[in-house]
């Protein structure tokens, strides 16, 4: 099924998401930036959407990136991961004549990825999210 962005919103879901996790860090949809990429910095990305009654039921992904060869990256995402996991998890997000969104943290992953030299964390999420 193809979702109607003027009917379903997700568009308003995502930028609220975003600017969320922009407090924390920077955050960029669906991308990282090919350039001047910051030393740290996360992706929502991996939205996947299933009806349900008077909205959808949303599964994401934030990624969170950070460069390997700076002393002591590991740790460093290790915290801003804990920080951002326990930020989002049982968040409520709302827009006016929109929607209500309630946010559920699956889980948190580790991703080893050899060709670049990137750290990266996977937080996995689920939004609850009612239009009206």
């Amino acid at each position: 099924m193809i979702f109607n962005l003027n009917q379903y919103k997700t568009k308003d879901f995502i930028e609220i998401l975003v600017a969320f996790i922009d407090q924390y860090l920077p955050c960029y949809y669906e991308y990282a930036p090919s350039t001047a990429a910051p030393q740290l910095y996360a992706v929502a990305n991996g939205f996947h959407e299933s009806d349900i009654s008077y909205g959808c039921l949303t599964n994401f992904y934030i990624d969170l990136y950070t460069d390997e060869k700076i002393p002591n990256a590991t740790e460093n995402l290790e915290v801003i991961t804990d920080k951002l996991r326990s930020a989002i998890a049982n968040e409520i997000f709302t827009k006016p004549l929109s929607f209500y969104a309630h946010v559920g943290v699956d889980n948190r992953i580790n991703v080893h990825d050899k060709e670049f030299d990137l750290c990266n964390r996977k937080i996995t999420c689920t939004a609850r999210i009612f239009y009206y």
